[in-house]
């Protein structure tokens, strides 16, 4: 085997890059008015004022550039937010039902194009449309969110209480938001300063699991300064297999062995409107917790694993600025993950003497800028039509140091990741938009002892139509080139000397495309969407003839699928909520299969609200089978379908104060995610929630 098969001319990328860079700087230099333009643009008219207040509403797209420092932009807002469909999806705060029992992972569940499972780090991960999370761009306030090594952080321990939405962007989506986004992204938006009440308080108890969970809040506005802080904390002694669960060498029942966790985290965001046009935003998250890691229940040489340090930083500040009909919106940001490891002998978590105890330290860093110009036009030169040209611009930079074992030198990997990606969408007349883009990455690896990465580029276009034919119909067909560069842990992890590094891997690319319709009238709305997406260069781990192993190129897979989704508002206070989501995948090669790829994914609710006192829902969620891939034996096999069954209940005794309970698992099924790693069973929560002002 060749660790280096794929050897490449980094001058030609090189001067790829630069002269698709030349070629937009046309576009970036239409962008950027110059000063003394965008100051005379920017003077209020007599009478009035410049900016979000007091814009003229028959000038929509020159008042809707959008000044938002911690959203995706998809497309103009033009007076309200984008049509959600299958491809663009959004989850709130308030749709979540009793949020500080309530996850990111467990939030993002609810869309039928994602499925959870649990990976055999402890980590719960998230496939999306057949795109695993390596493949998908994680953000939380537009700022990168994973540990530079492998680009993966476990969403199961973000709390949704801080959090004030979550936006998917599937597939053929927007380019507008960074490199590495194959399938997609998902960017989490905390809540937004001053929105809130001044004080707001969370409390949550699981008797049976011993575990409880707390959560603080203030919001509050004081003339141009608005700020949001939370704080709050999630202890659990571990939580309950389910009652049908068989007994197994690695785990008797009953509590899930090694499953406990604590943590806390800190979170806060402020701003300052310095004019109507003007404002600074600085936010942050912090968190930091110990947890266990529950062994695969089947396997022949469990891992005995405990996380006794998991922190992560996330931090940005920024200002956007509106000059008439041009705005600019620059951002600085960091992302810190510091973790220790320890491996142990056995069940006892307490010696490290075998050969395969460790105790293994990783500290990551991400640093980057984002530049996000747009400018409205209400006559765009030569067709005459209205027009929003915007670009996104960024540099990042991503550190790995680690120390495998402690009687080991630490080693340092880096890479720079530099971005162009300008588009323009026109509106021809009001029932029909364009979008067209193009995106240029060069990535650029640091050589170190021993490696000599080549430099990289991928250039890829975007085209987006949407048609409106009458007020309650709208149709969309999308289609983009998308690009993932190779994480740091796939070009160089050894791991302990049981692998090749290979530093030179192609970038995996894919062709997305996407077709989206949706309809609304009165209480029904009903979308529904196809999508196919093509990616070569797939980069996993393959064994070769000698028993070597390396993550290598090894092909190509193909992804097809269809989404749908109804919603009837019924009377008396009900709401039916139905999804339903197809997969199908054809794969080259090791037998046409991949993990945790369940061609069938449904869930049936019903939500009952009365006069704000009372509201109760319920929900039954039904997964087909999936393939999995024993990591003892290689050999393939398949998981069993499951139905699980949850349900919500809150009352309002007193103004400013609800009562809630949740039942998850309601029926105590017997299921797994991932081959070896049992879900819990049934579990009960329950809560006050409380606020002031």
């Amino acid at each position: 085997m060749t660790p280096y098969p794929h050897p490449r001319k980094p001058g030609k990328i090189r001067a790829t890059f630069l002269l698709v860079l030349a070629l937009m700087l046309p576009v970036l230099l239409f962008l950027s008015p110059l000063a003394a333009v965008a100051a005379e643009e920017a003077r209020p008219a007599e009478g009035g004022t410049n900016g979000r207040e007091g814009s003229d509403p028959d000038e929509p797209w020159v008042a809707t550039a959008s000044v938002t420092l911690d959203d995706i932009v998809v497309q103009a807002e033009r007076g309200g937010p984008p049509e959600t469909d299958t491809s663009l999806t959004r989850v709130d705060r308030k749709d979540v039902t009793a949020p500080l029992s309530k996850s990111v992972v467990k939030a993002l569940e609810r869309d039928p194009s994602i499925f959870r499972f649990r990976n055999g780090r402890g980590d719960q991960s998230i496939i999306m449309r057949g795109f695993d999370q390596r493949q998908l761009l994680v953000l939380m306030d537009g700022v990168p969110l994973y540990n530079a090594y492998d680009r993966v952080l476990d969403l199961g321990k973000l709390p949704m209480g801080p959090m004030d939405h979550i936006t998917l962007v599937k597939g053929a989506g927007s380019i507008a938001y960074g490199p590495n986004g194959l399938g997609g992204a998902i960017n989490i938006t905390t809540r937004r300063p001053g929105e809130g009440p001044l004080f707001e308080g969370e409390f949550a108890s699981s008797p049976e699991d011993d575990g409880y969970r707390f959560r603080l809040g203030s919001d509050a506005r004081i003339n141009s300064f608005a700020y949001h802080l939370d704080f709050g904390g999630v202890f659990e002694d571990g939580y309950h297999l389910s009652d049908r669960f068989d007994p197994t060498p690695n785990e008797d029942g009953g509590r899930r062995e090694n499953s406990d966790s604590e943590n806390y985290h800190v979170s806060g965001k402020m701003a300052w409107d310095l004019s109507p046009s003007h404002r600074l935003q600085a936010g942050g998250f912090f968190l930091k917790g110990d947890w266990g890691v529950p062994p695969n229940v089947f396997a022949a040489n469990p891992r005995y694993w405990r996380w006794n340090l998991w922190e992560d930083i996330n931090g940005h500040i920024g200002h956007a600025g509106r000059y008439g009909a041009f705005t600019m919106e620059e951002t600085l940001y960091v992302n810190l993950n510091n973790t220790e490891l320890d491996s142990f002998d056995d069940d006892s978590y307490s010696s490290q003497n075998a050969r395969r105890a460790f105790h293994s330290r990783h500290e990551d860093a991400t640093f980057g800028a984002t530049l996000r110009p747009a400018y409205a036009m209400d006559r765009f030169p030569l067709i005459g039509c209205k027009a929003v040209a915007r670009a996104w611009v960024g540099a990042r930079y991503d550190r790995h140091e680690e120390r495998p074992a402690a009687d080991e030198p630490e080693t340092t990997f880096s890479v720079y990741t530099l971005t162009v990606a300008p588009e323009i969408e026109l509106e021809p007349w009001d029932k029909i938009a364009f979008i067209a883009g193009l995106q240029a990455d060069l990535e650029i690896p640091e050589k170190i002892e021993g490696f000599d990465p080549d430099d990289t580029s991928h250039v890829g276009p975007l085209f987006q139509i949407f048609f409106r034919p009458e007020e309650a119909l709208f149709l969309k067909f999308q289609a983009t080139r998308r690009a993932r560069f190779p994480t740091l842990k796939e070009r160089y992890s050894s791991t302990l000397g049981g692998r090749t590094p290979n530093p030179n891997l192609r970038p995996e690319k894919a062709w997305n495309f996407g077709l989206d319709a949706g309809y609304r009238r009165g209480p029904v709305r009903i979308t529904a969407g196809a999508f196919y997406s093509d990616v070569t260069d797939l980069i996993e781990q393959a064994v070769q003839p000698g028993g070597e192993e390396q993550i290598q190129n090894v092909g190509g897979v193909q992804y097809l699928g269809t989404e749908a989704l109804l919603e009837w508002t019924l009377r008396w206070g009900f709401l039916l909520r139905a999804d339903y989501a197809f997969l199908h995948f054809e794969r080259d090669g090791d037998e046409g299969r991949l993990q945790y790829r369940p061609a069938h994914k449904g869930t049936v609710g019903l939500a009952y609200a009365w006069k704000e006192l009372v509201d109760a829902s319920t929900m039954v969620r039904a997964v087909s089978g999936q393939d999995f891939q024993d990591p003892d034996t290689g050999r393939w096999g398949r998981l069993g379908a499951y139905a699980v069954w949850d349900a919500h209940l809150r009352v309002r005794p007193i103004p400013n104060l609800d009562v809630w309970m949740n039942v998850e698992n309601l029926l105590d099924a017997d299921y797994q995610n991932a081959y070896g790693f049992p879900e819990p069973g049934r579990t009960f929560w329950i809560g006050l929630r409380g606020h002031l002002g």
